[in-house]
């Protein structure tokens, strides 16, 4: 059968095979007759090479898993994202089909379902949900566009992206530095120090191991997050204080790892005999929030210390050298922690209204003051 109505829209849809490629969809007419003449025009454009097959969300969505989605350094994550936007869009959907009503449908459902970690569902922002659906669905979109060459729908993703706020910009000042390490715990003040040094993600500063730093070269080479597949080596020299807190971090503890944490009774006292054990992102977590209460600190997250090294570079040394020191693969993305601040802006006025000398010699009066 080419051409019938189906129980769950108005529009009459069409249904054949041609040379072993299936063609269907709706011809979007509600008339049969001009429905059939739909229907001969795509005949005519398949037979003589012009058209294009049709491939459901779910064909699509597969064919991109396997060539592309489980080698993606997110991989399981993707995976997970992938199904639930199958599920909002409806799995037996033609690309040809999906457009604009329907990714912002996927965006609402989304929206609505929020956060799926804890017990309770949290909000979610909306560069969050820009990422799970309609930049997912582009990248599905591109491959069947693409790579297999089926008809798809012609999307304004402009209008389907949520707008952002724009990216944090929060500082560690010198104050609350100190006030930060008079309330964390000893054992971790060594971690966080580091990474207020180099700006690593704190991912990256946990996992740090004895074979990633050559005292001889003055190095430490990380993994980090990349748009390449794997993952992008990182190269960052040791200063004389870096080697000496990480010479002085592993002379404490026999494990791989570097940075390590002296296990604690419930009432916060360090535990007699007990050897460190190396140090996890759960053992952290709550010392870090206790320093942050402690000392009053609001709004400020451990990501917040790679933008206050990136800040502090960027005025000392300028965003070529932050950019390196991040380890970021365009300058773009590095001019996001080149902060002014309100100090910057007024010493920088200051010098500006400051007569310069050439300007002080030819001032009224000056050929007089000799």
């Amino acid at each position: 059968m080419s051409i019938y109505q189906s129980s769950n829209s108005r529009y009459w849809q069409y249904d054949f095979v041609w040379r072993g490629a299936r063609f269907y969809g709706s011809t979007r007419e509600t008339s049969k007759r001009r429905a059939e003449k739909v229907v001969d025009r795509i005949k005519l454009d398949v037979k003589t090479g012009t058209g294009k097959p049709q491939k459901t969300l779910d064909d699509v969505a597969q064919s991109y898993w396997d060539s592309t989605g489980k080698h993606a350094i997110d991989a399981k994550g993707d995976e997970e994202r992938l199904y639930r936007l199958i599920k909002y869009i409806g799995a037996d959907r033609p690309m040809s089909q999906i457009a604009e009503p329907e990714i912002s449908k996927a965006v609402e459902a989304r929206r609505k379902e929020g956060s799926l970690r804890g017990k309770t569902a949290k909000p979610l922002s909306n560069a969050t949900i820009n990422r799970t659906v309609p930049e997912l669905f582009k990248r599905i979109h591109q491959h069947a566009r693409f790579v297999m060459k089926v008809e798809v729908a012609e999307i304004n993703w402009k209008v389907v992206r949520l707008q952002e706020t724009e990216p944090r910009s929060r500082e560690l000042t010198r104050d609350e530095e100190d006030a930060l390490f008079k309330n964390l715990r000893t054992d971790m003040h060594a971690i966080v120090l580091f990474a207020l040094a180099t700006g690593l993600r704190k991912e990256n500063a946990v996992s740090i191991r004895r074979r990633d730093i050559d005292l001889r070269q003055r190095q430490l080479t990380v993994k980090v997050k990349s748009d390449r597949p794997g993952r992008k080596t990182h190269c960052i020299p040791l200063t004389d204080a870096m080697v000496e807190l990480l010479t002085t971090e592993m002379s404490l503890h026999r494990h791989d790892c570097v940075f390590s944490y002296q296990p604690h009774d419930t009432h916060g006292n360090p535990k007699p005999g007990a050897e460190r054990r190396p140090m996890t992102t759960a053992a952290l977590r709550p010392q870090w929030k206790r320093a942050l209460t402690g000392a009053n600190i609001e709004d400020f997250r451990w990501h917040d210390l790679r933008h206050t090294a990136g800040s502090r570079c960027a005025r000392i040394a300028g965003l070529n050298v932050t950019k390196e020191l991040l380890g970021h693969e365009s300058i773009a993305t590095t001019t996001r922690y080149a902060h002014v601040t309100r100090h910057d802006m007024l010493q920088a006025m200051e010098k500006m209204a400051a007569p310069s000398v050439a300007e002080s010699r030819n001032s009224p009066g000056a050929s007089n003051q000799k």
